[in-house]
């Protein structure tokens, strides 16, 4: 008994560090993100758009699972290639 009142409040002050520090790494991954895209004159936009699945039929991967989207998207010309870079989102289950 006494050691699951010193092992619980450690788990989870554990758990809450790494949401913390989870949600740190990914402020900071954006703003690499914006600042790398703002330098090479890309437009970037974090909301989620959903329907890449519509607009690049040829990629199927784009179609698996459920609850589709892209956001952090990277768009515009980049050595004179029209580019679009993107994180993508997607759902699935197993029984």
């Amino acid at each position: 008994m006494e050691l699951l009142i010193i092992v619980i409040p450690i788990v989870i002050a554990l758990m809450i560090w790494g949401s913390i520090h989870s949600h740190k790494k990914e402020k900071e991954r954006l703003a690499a993100m914006r600042e790398w895209s703002s330098e090479r004159g890309l437009f970037f936009d974090g909301e989620k758009v959903r329907g890449f699945d519509d607009e690049y039929p040829g990629f199927d991967c784009l179609g698996s699972g459920r609850n589709r989207y892209a956001h952090n998207i990277m768009a515009g010309t980049l050595d004179g290639f029209e580019t679009k870079m993107f994180d993508y989102h997607y759902q699935t289950r197993s029984r």
